[in-house]
């Protein structure tokens, strides 16, 4: 129970402090500086995927398996992946350095040219750290992983971020280069808790220990490194397909309207690491009346619990995104379309993890491509000429397309129903009383101080009713999640 709240705990800090991040770049940089970097970071983070191209995946796969019976056969084969991976990251940077200069001009944007090179670095490190910080979490190292993964990362960027506001001046390259070596020093530390700095150094014929045809590694993780690009390119790449079409303050605008609409997806990201090994462990056993009513209990609190968010936004869009600067109160609309998008995503719950270890995982990919093809289309069709609304319009229909055809499938080939009709008016009673206590706040109180207030309000009564009153849907998801209350 302890490890499961350390990691929930820390994921939500990871996005807080990651929005923090996002708020200083807006705070203390021009709009236009801002949108360079974004882009900027969105490219390389493009880079890196292909670089790690499904080997994190892989690693959590075999080395899983290992671990226990063979530990030495689980690092000679983690420590093969690294070097294979180093290997592309230098290719990749190498790439990155002679193309930075073409690729500034397709975006009409001359300051592109120092913040990659600054960047450069990061398309090496970064896949190296998710690789190894994932080992981590196989060892059973929760609070390392979650230290490294969730902690060290986004505290790295913001004092990369004081080091070129403070000695720089502000400067972009000098920005872009901190955020790189933040990747180094998690490159480090990770290599120091796993121990394998020197290894890694010392050991040459790991080929002979774990031979990646014997594991059939290779086609498994190009088939995950496909689909990983994929959702990425969904999710986070909007910016790079259309960027020509958009100047780096309206770039700014767009990803900081984004950031803010993904605060939805706290909840979401904080059950994700405990919902689906239940998934996988209920798939396994056979049995689906557990597996059904408590991915129904997940999906019921995960809404429960993002309802006054959603609300905050709404009622509050104008308030919240003046935090970032007076100039960023006209992506409003972006925004409110985006969480759309989003609400979407948080009621379908899991089930892309239903269809994944239910062997379905060819029909994830195909998922993935029809969402991108339908977002990709949009997003060209819409944003010349509705700019910025356009790309918004375009990339909440994409998550929502990707997330109701997984649902669909779940139900059709998994039978894992979506929540029950009981469920539905519960989340309809949640929201009217969340609606009725903004419409209060924005009468009587003051902002801020009346937001926390409604929050207070809403998360005490739905504790008293969900957990003290009516307990039953509480002790169900409890049961499926395998948590023993009072024990770790």
């Amino acid at each position: 129970m302890k490890s499961f709240i350390f990691v929930f705990v820390s994921q939500i800090i990871f996005y807080l402090l990651s929005y923090t991040f996002t708020w200083l770049i807006a705070k203390n940089f021009d709009p236009s500086t801002a949108g360079t970097y974004f882009l900027t970071f969105s490219i390389v983070t493009g880079i890196g995927i292909f670089v790690r191209w499904g080997w994190g995946q892989a690693v959590l796969r075999y080395c899983s398996q290992y671990i226990a019976i063979d530990p030495i056969k689980a690092r000679m084969f983690l420590i093969l992946v690294i070097k294979k991976v180093a290997l592309r990251g230098v290719l990749a940077l190498i790439f990155l350095v002679l193309l930075a200069k073409p690729v500034a001009i397709f975006y009409q944007n001359n300051y592109l040219v120092s913040a990659l090179l600054g960047l450069s670095l990061f398309v090496l490190f970064k896949p190296l750290n998710e690789i190894i910080i994932q080992y981590l979490r196989i060892q059973g190292r929760v609070v390392f992983f979650a230290l490294l993964q969730y902690i060290l990362t986004p505290v790295g960027k913001i004092l990369s971020l004081f080091v070129a506001f403070i000695v720089a001046g502000s400067s972009l390259p000098a920005l872009s280069f901190g955020v790189a070596i933040s990747e180094l020093i998690v490159f480090v530390s990770a290599l120091y808790f796993t121990k394998l700095f020197f290894p890694l150094i010392t050991t040459t014929r790991t080929n002979n220990i774990c031979n990646l045809k014997d594991y059939d590694i290779v086609s498994y993780s190009k088939y995950i490194g496909i689909n990983l690009f994929l959702v990425f390119l969904l999710n986070k790449s909007d910016i790079i397909y259309v960027g020509q079409w958009l100047t780096s303050d309206q770039i700014a605008l767009y990803q900081v309207s984004k950031q803010v609409s993904f605060v939805t997806v706290l909840i979401l990201s904080g059950f994700e690491p405990i919902v689906a090994p239940a998934i996988a462990r209920e798939i396994g056993k056979g049995k689906k009346e557990l597996l059904i009513a408590g991915y129904q209990a997940s999906i019921y609190y995960m809404g429960v619990l993002t309802i006054p968010v959603i609300m905050a936004i709404f009622f509050n869009g104008p308030f919240i995104l003046s935090f970032f600067g007076d100039f960023y109160m006209d992506g409003v609309m972006p925004m409110y379309i985006l969480v759309c998008g989003q609400v979407v995503n948080i009621m379908t719950g899991q089930a892309g993890y239903v269809l994944s270890m239910g062997g379905h995982a060819k029909l994830t990919l195909c998922n993935s491509i029809i969402s991108l093809a339908i977002t990709f289309s949009l997003a060209l069709l819409l944003t010349p000429i509705y700019e910025l609304v356009g790309l918004a319009v375009a990339v909440a229909i994409g998550i929502g397309t990707i997330n109701i055809l997984k649902q669909i499938e779940a139900n059709r080939l998994e039978h894992i129903k979506w929540i029950n009709g009981e469920q539905i008016v519960y989340l309809f009673t949640w929201a009217s009383l969340s609606s009725c206590l903004f419409v209060l706040q924005k009468i009587f109180a003051k902002q801020l101080l009346g937001i926390i207030f409604v929050f207070f309000i809403y998360y005490l009564v739905v504790f008293y009713v969900e957990i003290i009153k009516q307990a039953k849907m509480y002790k169900l998801l409890t049961k499926f999640l395998d948590i023993k209350i009072g024990h770790d």
